[in-house]
């Protein structure tokens, strides 16, 4: 006989959580107002009826028109599934009288028994219990009522509570004690941004070493949140070479690895704009799906570098459009809305796109961002887990005194660009390269125009079919 299985309906809960998800498992999700009790309610009752178990909805909270609208600007349309018959709702009054209590609790006791629901949510199931705090005689009715639901319903139950659960039980039923899964849900302000986690405060027969993941609600998707990424071992790297379209750097280099961190500084006011040649180049030539995330920049204004790069040596910038089409994604985040935000949203984007090389642009902004030891933490984790996915890293920003020797630190390939002058005293870079396990080089001025040169050869020959 097949055992039903259930799911969370966010990924890295589902991750975690999803070998207990089994018929009879009790949630409780406990949280203050406005933390996102009823949307990750919601999600549940929503991402079970997909898979064909019957979710009753039963609220005090939400009126129901109300709701599915609310719902749907999440992504989840109840209405649909509610006329296919797999989402059922009930509105619990918000303000129960004794004489209602025993009408309340023999309609749930019918709908269930004539619904047959898989998966049962209780948003929220305080008004009948703050009646019955004052009513002590009244108890017996909603004792009933519970026990009927924990001993019949064969699938998942889950309870929306305020975040203390002490307060929130009943002589002879105590929901903390009994729940299989507690999630608390938490908000704060962080440098005016908000933060939201939700904290796994119960796993019944589970080890998960993760107590906290960061999450956010975002507009058509929902509940978004990753896990955090703390790898016991360094992973390896993944076979292949990627080779590089300029020979002195394939030389000296002699190829990267999908794994591998370039870091490339630059002056402040002073950037090479010959180095996005050289990414379009290797991009071109190994053929890869690629990322390119901008701290500073939006997608429109990433194309029209690459298009200035494009007309200095005498590339038609129209291709560009073509070019980004085939093999590039690129997005503008700001880093300002918080570095936990911003981790949701880049390994969201990742996991969803599967790229070969992720190209992170600004990264010297979001090392001035918040605190130090966050940022050093959840990058060199990230990088890990880049390198466990097998994707390329380069990683472009200012040279900045304070970070530069971290970001060579967990670097393979660093590349920085240093202004001088020339003879005449005009404007030239001398590059300064190192690579894992040799000693560095430098390339004057005339060495990195050759090398930009043949990249652009390379380019222009692979863009005649666009043409």
């Amino acid at each position: 006989m097949t055992i039903a299985t259930f799911k969370i309906g966010i990924r890295a809960l589902d991750a975690l959580l999803g070998d207990i998800l089994v018929p009879k498992t009790l949630i409780v999700i406990s949280g203050d107002t406005g933390t996102g009790k009823t949307i990750l309610a919601s999600t549940i009752c929503y991402s079970n009826a997909l898979e064909g178990h019957r979710c009753l909805y039963i609220s005090s909270l939400e009126d129901k028109v109300k709701m599915y609208e609310e719902m749907k600007t999440f992504g989840m349309d109840f209405e649909d599934l509610e006329r296919k018959g797999l989402i059922r709702f009930y509105k619990l009054p918000i303000a129960v009288k004794r004489e209602t209590l025993v009408n309340i609790a023999v309609n749930i006791h019918t709908l269930i028994k004539e619904y047959g629901p898989s998966v049962i949510i209780f948003d929220s199931f305080y008004p009948l219990m703050r009646l019955i705090y004052y009513q002590t005689s009244d108890r017996g009715v909603l004792e009933d009522l519970l026990n009927e639901i924990l001993m019949e319903v064969d699938g998942l139950i889950i309870f929306t509570v305020g975040r203390n659960l002490k307060k929130e039980c009943i002589e002879g039923i105590d929901i903390e004690f009994l729940a299989d899964i507690i999630l608390t849900l938490k908000r704060e302000i962080k440098n005016n941004t908000l933060s939201r986690v939700i904290e796994i405060i119960k796993a019944r027969n589970i080890s998960a070493n993760v107590a906290v993941i960061p999450f956010t609600i975002v507009k058509n998707k929902g509940i978004l949140a990753h896990e955090p990424i703390i790898l016991e071992k360094i992973p390896p790297l993944k076979p292949g070479k990627i080779s590089i379209p300029c020979k002195i750097l394939n030389e000296y280099i002699e190829h990267l690895h999908k794994g591998q961190v370039i870091y490339i500084a630059y002056p402040p006011d002073a950037r090479p704009l010959q180095i996005l040649l050289i990414i379009m180049g290797i991009v071109l030539v190994n053929g890869l799906r690629s990322m390119f995330i901008s701290y500073r920049a939006s997608p429109y204004e990433i194309i029209d570098l690459f298009k200035r790069q494009f007309r200095t040596i005498g590339l038609d910038p129209k291709l560009v459009d073509k070019v980004v089409e085939k093999y590039f994604i690129l997005e503008g985040i700001n880093p300002a809305i918080g570095i936990e935000q911003q981790y949701i949203w880049e390994i969201e984007l990742i996991r969803t796109h599967k790229p070969d090389i992720v190209v992170f642009h600004g990264v010297d902004i979001v090392a001035n961002m918040g605190d130090p030891y966050e940022y050093r933490t959840d990058l060199f984790n990230q990088i890990l887990h880049f390198k466990k996915m097998g994707i390329l890293v380069i990683r472009l920003g200012i040279y900045d005194e304070k970070w530069y020797p971290w970001n060579a630190r967990i670097s393979d390939v660093v590349i920085k660009f240093d202004l001088t002058k020339d003879q005449f005293g005009g404007p030239k870079y001398t590059i300064h390269i190192w690579r894992l396990g040799r000693d560095p080089i430098i390339l004057d001025h005339r060495q990195f125009e050759r090398c930009i040169q043949e990249t652009g050869k390379i380019v222009g020959k692979i863009l005649k079919e666009y043409a």
